[in-house]
């Protein structure tokens, strides 16, 4: 988790002050939730979603999923 919001932090993102596992991007309207080892982004603009994305490859050993279908036992549609 500090090397995790240590990454974040460092790309611009902040701490959600209602929860630690919630990191927020105000300029580009992004939210990234973390859930022991899984990470969802919630964001609109996908070209700093990929830029995001390689970077965290670069940084941490991760495999993307693509887009979320189920989340917590709760379908996405």
């Amino acid at each position: 988790y500090i090397l995790l919001t240590k990454f974040l932090t460092s790309k611009g993102l902040i701490i959600s002050v209602l929860d630690p596992y919630i990191f927020i991007h105000i300029k580009y309207n992004i939210y990234i939730s973390v859930y022991i080892d899984n990470i969802t982004i919630h964001l609109t603009d996908s070209q700093y979603m990929t830029s995001l994305i390689e970077d965290l490859k670069i940084a941490f050993e991760i495999t993307d999923l693509g887009e979320a279908s189920f989340l917590l036992s709760l379908h996405i549609k």
